[in-house]
Order: C-alpha cells, then structure tokens, then sequence
C-alpha cells in the first residue's frame, strides 16, 4: 500500500512538472515591439538665438531647441542656412538643442 501510494505521488509530481514545464515555454510569443504609431509631424523649434527672421547677426555661434529629440543625419541637406556660409558651420547636438 506504501508503494502505491509513492508511486502515484512520483507520477503526480512528474505530471505537475511536466504541466508547469509546458505551460511556462507557452505563455509568451517571441516578436520585435511594434513600437508605436510611425512619428510624422516634424520637430517644432521651441526657441531659437538669435531670433528667427533676425537681420545683421554678426555672433559666430546661433542655437536652435527643437520640442523633440533630433539626429544629425544628413544634416546638410536637411537644415538652410540663409544667406548661405562661406565656411560650413560645425554642427553639435546637445539635448533638443542644435
């Protein structure tokens, strides 16, 4: 009787494992993050110095803060510096602010 009921303890032990064993391999699905809505406004600029549509600027360092975080990818060709610089201006990224 004592062996019987060690087996049926062994078996229900086994069986538990194995259940636990499946269901834990089971409960998630391997996938990328969606991550979102696609981002198509652009970035506004919040603040600017020296001031946009100022006239005889005569600094050699202007910064522009945008309300979003920004890359300096192609930044050539995607920022207009009127009228153009007789020497291409050194680009720096600090926080929102170019």
């Amino acid at each position: 009787m004592m062996k019987l009921f060690s087996f049926f303890r062994k078996l229900l032990l086994v069986t538990g494992v194995v259940f636990a064993a499946l269901f834990l391999f089971r409960c998630a699905n391997v996938m990328a993050p969606t991550g979102g809505p696609k981002d198509i406004t652009p970035p506004k600029v919040v603040k600017s110095l020296p001031a946009n549509h100022s006239t005889n600027f005569k600094g050699d360092k202007f910064s522009i803060t945008f309300d979003e975080f920004i890359k300096l990818d192609k930044i050539s060709q995607q920022l207009l510096v009127s009228p153009p610089m007789a020497e291409i201006p050194d680009f720096r990224l600090k926080g929102k602010t170019l």
